[in-house]
């Protein structure tokens, strides 16, 4: 796809998704402060509720669920009263500065505050025992409370405030999720749409290629008729001028042959051929200059045209031959064939000079011979994938080529009885 038409589209969704993400952020976030402030609220309200409830009876077990420990304290730090492990003393200097402290541990929040004036003119009333300690000094609690300190118990705190991060997390890896598969759902669409383009140009280069390939057939006949007339009236000395004329006039008809093959609509698959068989066929062709390797094609099959699978491979196999440097026996190209249960495996290897642009070789008229029409590998994919496989190219290591095609795999009927079987009885 064109950088130019997908980097737009991929910025705005890139802006959106983020600006999605900072929003689920920033609602977690703020619900996050909204639930510190609602403890530290309750435990406000808590601390307010005993240091009022001291002074005019000692609290009941009820009254101090989840408290670990509450304390009053004169104006100096002196305690007055305790419940639980409260620290015998305060410093008003360093445990509350600012009038208020709150603070929350893992399990536990604990907060200290400065009564100011809600408590003018209220002592404690002294004989207050109950489950209750004294001062430090053993004496029954008695002045006015300055300072109250309280912590409590945190129950199920931290998980909510955890399960509320977790949830950002999710949702933002949820949208870079949904981004990244809108960016690969573009990305298709574009390669389709592009594609699509390709193909239409490709019909009206097809419709003009068949409409030239026709008109050159006939004068190409006609030339080659009027050569083999003029050669049995020529003289010696004009010979090797027509036969520049006729070898021209045979590698056009061919050009043009190989262009009306290329535009021609692919054919049904074909039967059931016989995968061991006709490899040992094929590669008998080449017998000589390119080394094989057939494996494993015991009972395996592939549906195709016969001769249109003979066709693509012959065009991969003189591409091997032709980039191959005459040398040594184990330099000479090679074709392996293996076969399993996924399909058939067709590789033609070589130590020519590889290619210099891969993702070109299979256009139509994309070619770097000096003679070559550029439809040789074109065909061969055409051809390839109308049997439902697939042709693939990949640099070989140390040096040369390496072409494969891959086909489907077709189960072959039951094998043959052999002669004398049960049920094979002579009539």
């Amino acid at each position: 796809m064109p950088t130019g038409q997908k980097k737009p589209f991929l910025a705005v969704a890139a802006a959106l998704v983020a600006l999605l993400a900072a929003f689920s952020w920033v609602v977690v976030l703020r619900e996050r402060s909204t639930r510190r402030l609602l403890l530290e609220y309750r435990v406000h309200q808590t601390l307010t509720a005993l240091t009022e409830l001291v002074r005019v009876r000692t609290p009941a077990e009820d009254d101090l669920e989840g408290v670990v420990h509450f304390g009053l304290y004169s104006p100096d730090g002196d305690q007055l009263y305790a419940w639980g492990d409260a620290p015998a003393s305060l410093d008003p200097a360093t445990d509350v500065p600012a009038g208020q402290v709150f603070a929350l541990g893992r399990s536990t929040a604990t907060m200290t505050r400065l009564l100011g004036r809600d408590f003018p003119g209220r002592g404690l009333p002294g004989g207050m025992m109950g489950g209750m300690m004294l001062g430090r000094a053993g004496r029954e609690p008695q002045g006015t409370p300055a300072i109250a300190l309280l912590r409590m118990e945190l129950d199920g705190y931290w998980p909510g405030q955890y399960a509320l991060l977790g949830m950002a997390v999710l949702a933002t890896a949820a949208l870079a999720g949904l981004y990244l598969g809108l960016s690969r759902l573009y990305g298709r669409y574009e390669a389709t749409r592009l594609a699509q383009e390709r193909n239409r140009e490709l019909v009206q280069l097809g419709q003009a290629a068949r409409t030239i390939v026709h008109e050159i057939k006939n004068p190409l006949g006609v030339i080659s008729i009027q050569c083999g007339v003029l050669r049995r009236q020529a003289q010696a000395v004009q010979l090797p001028g027509l036969a520049v004329i006729e070898e021209e006039v045979a590698r056009l008809a061919s050009m043009a042959e190989r262009i009306r093959g290329f535009l021609k609509p692919s054919g049904p698959a074909g039967a059931v051929i016989e995968a061991a068989a006709w490899f040992a066929s094929f590669a008998a062709r080449y017998e000589g200059r390119m080394s094989a390797d057939l494996s494993g094609l015991e009972r395996a099959g592939v549906r195709a045209d016969g001769d249109s699978l003979r066709e693509a491979l012959d065009n991969l196999a003189a591409n091997a031959l032709e980039a191959s440097p005459p040398g040594a026996e184990g330099e000479r190209p090679s074709l392996v064939v293996t076969g399993g249960p996924r399909g058939l495996a067709i590789k033609f290897l070589d130590r020519g000079p590889g290619a210099a642009e891969p993702g070109r070789l299979f256009e139509p008229f994309y070619t770097t011979k000096e003679k070559g029409t550029g439809l040789g590998l074109a065909l061969a994919r055409k051809h390839v994938e109308a049997a439902g496989g697939a042709i693939e190219y990949e640099a070989r290591p140390g040096g040369g080529s390496v072409f494969t095609v891959r086909l489907p795999a077709e189960a072959l009927g039951p094998a043959p009885a052999p002669p004398g079987a049960a049920g094979d009885q002579p009539r």
